[in-house]
């Protein structure tokens, strides 16, 4: 890994796991599309 911190964050420390704000979800599926990686994640 080039960088041991992101923003000056351990990386090791960061939970790097999508997380949606159902609050503010509308279920328009803008997450799905802009997610480089393909993750699906349950609405």
């Amino acid at each position: 890994m080039a960088e041991e911190t992101f923003m000056g964050v351990p990386r090791s420390a960061i939970d790097w796991s999508p997380r949606i704000d159902y609050s503010k979800c509308n279920y328009c599926m803008e997450c799905v599309k802009f997610c480089p990686h393909n993750v699906r994640v349950k609405i």
